[in-house]
Order: structure tokens, then C-alpha cells, then sequence
């Protein structure tokens, strides 16, 4: 047998079974992707109303000296983390509708339209910018340093407790986003009863957002594949225009060459 005349069989799906792999692993993107929206918004908008600098914050006791600190330390990591893994699942979303109005289409007018290069032109940006927001967000955690509790100690002991108005200590000794900054004032910290809950909430959530990056990339690589396979089941997939065109008039109506 001529070496040009070889076919390599690729697996597809059934137009039936792709449909309903394709609408499950697209909906899996879409639900990993709000949650991790969600977070992202709530991180920011937390950020944003507390940034007051000096004016206003909450207590750490160190026994019985206390001291009064700023909500958020002057040297928080304000790199576009948050904001890229914001972008990203709302790319996810609007990627993962487009898709599956595209299936649709496709399943009503079976003509190639060139859906794989659609599909390439859509799910590459897509994963491009999911990654990048995976690979930020991780690398940012890993460098940035962690709270030094002995700084807030000395203070809270060289503190004047009867200085009036209070002036918010601004812990300034190192640089840390905010997962490290809630996630060790809660759990290395005695805090006042008030703001104890609002840092485990904080730092459950800023958590909950970095590693949901995980399991969102592998629902969206995992979607691409299965669109790759799903489409390849639908009719007129990758046929050509030319071959769609060569017919013959019968007697009945067109009829199709083998």
C-alpha cells in the first residue's frame, strides 16, 4: 500500500456522546471559574474599602501590652494577581458559552466553517492567560516573606497605651501579599474578639482563590480536548468546500458522490 494512501484513525465522539461531554466539562469551566470569580471580586473589594493607611484598623494583644494596627501593612504585594485571575475566569465563562452556541450551530448547519481553527483561535488565548494567572499567583505566594510577630511584640511593648487619639501601627518589615498577612495574624496572632472571624474569613478565601487556579486550568485543558473530539463527530466537520460542492443531478434531487 502507497505510504499516501496510509490513514491514521483519530477518535471522535459521537455527535450525541461529544454534545454531552462537551456540555458537562464546559459547565465544570463555567462553575470552578464564578466560584473563583467570586473570590477574586470579594479579595479585591476588601482590599480596596480598608486601604485607609493609619486611620483606622483593629487590636493584637501580646499578653496584656496590645497595639493598634492598620488593616493592611504598608508593604502588601499590589501585583496584578488578583486582577489576572479575575480576567482569566471571566474569559472562562465567555469562552465556555461561545463554545457551546458553536456546537450548537454546528449541529443545525452542517457546513465546515472552519470550526477548528475557531476552536484553536478560542481556547489558546484562553489557556494562555489562565496560566499565566496560575504561574503569578503561585510564584508571588512563594517569594513574598512572612509576618514577623516579634517586630509587632517590641512594639506593643515600647507602645505609649495612654497616647490619645490611637495611631494605627503600620507594620512595614516586610513584604507580603495578603493570603500570608491573614492567614498569620489569624493563626499566629491573639487578635480582639471583633476581627478574630474577619481574618480566618479572609484568609480562607484568599486560600480557597489560589488553589481553586488549579483545578480551573485542568477543567479548561480537559474541555479543550473533549471539544477537539466532539466536533470531530459532527458531519461536515473538516470537509472541504469543494468536496461539499461535487454533486450530480438525479432524477429524485441532488445527489451526493461517494
Amino acid at each position: 500500500m502507497a505510504l499516501d494512501h496510509i490513514q491514521i484513525p483519530i477518535p471522535r465522539f459521537s455527535q450525541r456522546v461529544g454534545g454531552i461531554a462537551l456540555f458537562l466539562t464546559l459547565a465544570a469551566v463555567i462553575v470552578l471559574s464564578s466560584v473563583e470569580l467570586s473570590e477574586q471580586v470579594y479579595l479585591l473589594s476588601w482590599m480596596r474599602q480598608h486601604d485607609r493607611g493609619s486611620e483606622d484598623g483593629f487590636w493584637v494583644r501580646f499578653g496584656h501590652p496590645s497595639i493598634p494596627i492598620s488593616w493592611l501593612p504598608t508593604l502588601l504585594y499590589r501585583g496584578p494577581h488578583h486582577q489576572l485571575a479575575a480576567a482569566a475566569c471571566i474569559v472562562n465563562i465567555v469562552m465556555s458559552v461561545f463554545v457551546m452556541g458553536l456546537f450548537l450551530v454546528s449541529c443545525r448547519v452542517p457546513k465546515n466553517f472552519k470550526q477548528h481553527h475557531i476552536l484553536i483561535a478560542t481556547f489558546l488565548p484562553t489557556t494562555t492567560l489562565l496560566t499565566t494567572a496560575l504561574l503569578y499567583t503561585f510564584i508571588e505566594h512563594g517569594t513574598t516573606e512572612r509576618l514577623n510577630t516579634y517586630q509587632l511584640s517590641g512594639e506593643a511593648h515600647g507602645r505609649d497605651e495612654g497616647k490619645s487619639p490611637i495611631e494605627y501601627f503600620a507594620y512595614r518589615a516586610n513584604w507580603l501579599d495578603f493570603e500570608s498577612w491573614s492567614c498569620d495574624l489569624s493563626g499566629t496572632t491573639t487578635l480582639d474578639r471583633d476581627s478574630t472571624p474577619v481574618w480566618r474569613t479572609n484568609c480562607e478565601r484568599a486560600r480557597r482563590g489560589r488553589w481553586l487556579l488549579l483545578p480551573t486550568w485542568f477543567a479548561v485543558v480537559v474541555a479543550a480536548g473533549v471539544s477537539w473530539l466532539a466536533f470531530r463527530g459532527l458531519p461536515a466537520w473538516r470537509v472541504e468546500k469543494e468536496e461539499e460542492e461535487y454533486v450530480v443531478e438525479g432524477g429524485e434531487g441532488r445527489v451526493r458522490l461517494p
